[in-house]
């Protein structure tokens, strides 16, 4: 019975991962088409219908095959979470292998138009600065720098006031939970297993705050026709995006008291735990839906760097040394995407490389 709850429960977080790959490119705007910057408006309609469609087609056959294969995997071991595991990052390089054919597909289309004359590539606008528009940005960055920071101590005083008590933690320490807030997994309670415990919890914040300003900071674009009316909307983008991260990360921070309080032997409040679940889920979406209706995206906005094919790989990683910008706009998804070409850029990127492959190995290992 156990099995098929966890199968329902893995099968539900595989469709959503499903719905929002298969429909991504909607949420790009008109001035990106599966990471290739080009206007849809230059690109037969039914030609764009059919790309979508074969999109969609080529994600769903993967999907169900996975799927199939997941189900013939749990019926066969008991440990279904490594079946799981692998049927999620099955998934993951199978929609990136479909991405990169379809990008492809469109570069060339591009290149088409462009040799016939029908499109012509943009030249980069010159820089607008208004010192009253970037005072009152710096001011709202400064009002969301100190924000970010109550995340940031709540986690910090529960971690340290854990780790003084130790000793009163018994002999094994929680480490997963299910939707309703009840243990799913307990390690045992040495000093090593608990100081990961609340390095990875405090680190979750701090990287999640040090992203929300970096996003936050990212390059701002006016429509020239209408300098008045961008400035307005990028002062309320930043008002909305900001306080959306604060949200999300309070819901965080109230996620990990719950583990703190786990950690002593006290149960969880179920309906609590659900609440703050769903504020931490709401927040994320409403954070999208926030990007999605982002001006930026907006083919009459200004051309920068970010938007120049040469400064992309696949229009997944954005490699440009000569821009000091660490995060710009995502061609093809929802939020922002590092600059791999500067130094904290390159620091970061190496860091994920790393993390990942120390993650697979120790998958690997536990399998073996």
């Amino acid at each position: 019975m156990n099995n098929i709850l966890d199968l329902a429960s893995y099968f539900l977080q595989l469709i959503i991962l499903y719905l929002v790959f298969s429909n991504m490119n909607i949420l790009n705007g008109n001035k990106y088409l599966y990471g290739v910057n080009i206007d849809k408006n230059y690109i037969d309609e039914n030609q764009i219908k059919l790309i979508n469609k074969n999109f969609r087609i080529l994600h769903t056959i993967g999907f169900i095959v996975i799927f199939i294969l997941l189900i013939i995997y749990s019926s066969l071991s008991n440990d279904i979470e490594i079946g799981f595991t692998f049927a999620l990052i099955s998934y993951l390089i199978y929609s990136s292998i479909i991405y990169i054919i379809i990008h492809n597909k469109i570069k060339n289309i591009k290149a088409d138009l462009l040799k016939n004359n029908i499109i012509a590539e943009r030249e980069t606008a010159q820089v607008f600065v208004d010192m009253e528009f970037l005072n009152e940005r710096d001011k709202l960055l400064n009002k969301f720098k100190y924000l970010y920071l109550i995340p940031i101590l709540i986690v910090l005083i529960g971690c340290i006031l854990t780790l003084i008590n130790k000793n009163n933690l018994g002999e094994y320490i929680p480490t997963q939970f299910d939707y309703d807030g009840s243990v799913q997994k307990f390690i045992p309670n040495t000093t090593i297993n608990l100081l990961g415990n609340l390095i990875s919890m405090l680190g979750s914040v701090i990287l999640i705050s040090f992203i929300s300003i970096s996003s936050l900071k990212s390059r701002l674009k006016v429509d020239p026709e209408n300098i008045e009316i961008s400035k307005y909307e990028n002062i309320k983008f930043i008002k909305k995006t900001g306080y959306g991260f604060f949200i999300l990360e309070i819901s965080l921070a109230l996620v990990a008291i719950c583990v703190f309080i786990s950690m002593f032997g006290l149960s969880i409040n179920t309906f609590i735990f659900k609440i703050i679940t769903f504020i931490t889920i709401v927040s994320a979406i409403l954070l999208c839906f926030t990007f999605v209706k982002s001006h930026n995206s907006r083919p009459s906005y200004s051309y920068s760097s970010e938007d120049d094919e040469k400064n992309w790989i696949l229009g997944m990683l954005y490699n440009n040394p000569n821009d000091p910008s660490f995060m710009v706009q995502k061609r093809f998804g929802i939020g922002w995407t590092i600059n791999i070409g500067s130094p904290l850029g390159k620091v970061f990127f190496v860091a994920t490389i790393i993390a990942l492959g120390f993650s697979l190995f120790s998958l690997i290992k536990n399998i073996i």
